[in-house]
């Protein structure tokens, strides 16, 4: 059910990309950095549910804790190295608001992870 609920925030960012083609004009958007940066977030999000259910399979009540602090430094660090790759391979033609996009991508999955993180303790 967690899992459903991040694939459909990505098919749902994915149709938002279909609404973008007109707002190209207006903002140089790369709709390929975006859906990237989309794959690349679900991926993320899907290894993050891993990790946190096995942190509550544990009888530790700090690895659960533990989880969640090392799920956020490696989305942080993933999603920076990202970012700096695709500056260092593209020279030209760069798209800084793509990137504006994958960071308000990233704190909308980041909105919604957590709610399914804080909904997980009451069950």
């Amino acid at each position: 059910m967690k899992l459903l609920l991040l694939i459909f925030l990505f098919f749902t960012l994915i149709s938002l990309l279909f609404f973008i083609q007109d707002i190209q004009k207006i903002l140089p958007l790369n709709p390929y950095i975006l859906l990237s940066g989309n794959t690349l977030l679900l991926l993320l999000g899907k290894l993050k549910l891993s990790l946190h259910k096995n942190g509550l399979s544990t009888k530790n009540p700090y690895a659960w804790l533990r989880s969640i602090m090392l799920n956020s430094i490696i989305k942080i660090f993933v999603i920076s190295f990202a970012v700096l790759g695709y500056f260092l391979v593209s020279k030209s033609g760069r798209s800084p608001f793509s990137i504006l996009g994958i960071v308000l991508m990233y704190f909308v999955y980041s909105f919604v992870e957590s709610r399914i993180l804080l909904s997980v303790p009451n069950n």
